[in-house]
């Protein structure tokens, strides 16, 4: 999902970027 998700959406929710990097 989370290379389905756009990085708008790390602005939107900042946990999501942790999901990113694990």
């Amino acid at each position: 999902m989370a290379q389905s998700v756009p990085p708008g959406d790390i602005a939107t929710q900042p946990n999501a970027k942790i999901v990113f990097n694990a």
